[in-house]
């Protein structure tokens, strides 16, 4: 996808919940991926850098995450919703923003 500035927009991030932990992944090689659980957009100046799987609690009810590289446009935000209910988790919705 190309966007106003002609430069192509990164491939948005692959988002799941998998053995109870958030895993995330982007096809486009040397992206880094940003995500957030304040439910606020990801930027490179306030986001965390993923780097492991991690184990979404409470708190995170919605994990934003988004991909930068340089000389390309960030991509679209993707979200992750969980319901956690004590260990069980339920109704996982993924969408692009």
């Amino acid at each position: 996808m190309e966007t106003e500035n002609d430069l192509p927009q990164i491939a948005s991030p692959a988002v799941e919940l998998r053995d109870g932990k958030i895993h995330m992944s982007c096809a486009e090689a040397g992206a880094r991926l940003v995500f957030t659980t304040n439910g606020y957009a990801p930027t490179i100046e306030k986001g965390q850098a993923y780097t492991v799987p991690f184990t979404p609690d409470v708190r995170h009810r919605a994990v934003k995450a988004r991909a930068f590289k340089e000389g390309m446009n960030p991509s679209k935000v993707v979200t992750l919703t969980t319901r956690l209910t004590g260990t069980l988790r339920l109704n996982v919705c993924l969408k692009d923003d």
